[in-house]
């Protein structure tokens, strides 16, 4: 895990320092072009990112897992300024020899809302605390894991949101590079 986060480290620092280099070569104008360009890009690839891994953990290894503790609490959401409830999980699951604990309920951190009492009365028969369940595993990376699959609806709009504003970004950054081309 500490290779992971350390290559990734290392390749955005890579990538901020060559962004840097190319800023300080090119007009004033041009630069905060390529950056705004650079900042949709970045909305594209995560939005898109996020909804290949949701469609892909469909197809992930399924193993037997139980459930440690699991519980509904009442809590402030600060995106909609309400209180919801939301969904804590402990589970452990096994794999190739090795056991994992996981909290992640669902791959989207608002996915683990509630929205509606049928959903929490749902979510309490199926994951009461000691039973078992089917745990949806990364091939890739044995420590993520899912209790369910894919993505809701709502996170999906999310999602397809960022990559339909990195598409704007982008194509409004080219616009205007065009402009200042065009203009010169």
């Amino acid at each position: 895990m500490a290779l992971k986060s350390t290559g990734f480290l290392l390749a955005l620092m890579l990538f901020v320092v060559s962004l840097a280099v190319i800023l300080m070569s090119i007009k004033v104008e041009h630069g905060a072009v390529l950056l705004v360009s650079v900042a949709g890009f970045g909305l594209l690839f995560f939005g898109l990112i996020h909804l290949r891994k949701a469609k892909a953990s469909w197809d992930w290894d399924r193993v037997r897992g139980q459930i440690l503790e699991s519980r509904i609490e009442k809590v402030l959401d600060r995106m909609e300024d309400a209180q919801v409830s939301k969904v804590r999980i402990l589970y452990s699951y096994s794999m190739n020899g090795r056991t994992y604990k996981s909290t992640q309920f669902r791959l989207q951190r608002s996915d683990a809302n509630v929205r509606t009492f049928l959903d929490a009365k749902t979510f309490r028969e199926k994951f009461a605390s000691g039973s078992t369940v089917e745990v949806y595993v990364n091939p890739l990376d044995p420590t993520d894991s899912v209790l369910e699959p894919g993505m809701s609806e709502r996170a999906r709009s999310h999602q397809l949101g960022m990559v339909a504003s990195g598409i704007v970004v982008v194509a409004c950054s080219v616009a205007i590079e065009w402009l200042f081309l065009v203009g010169t």
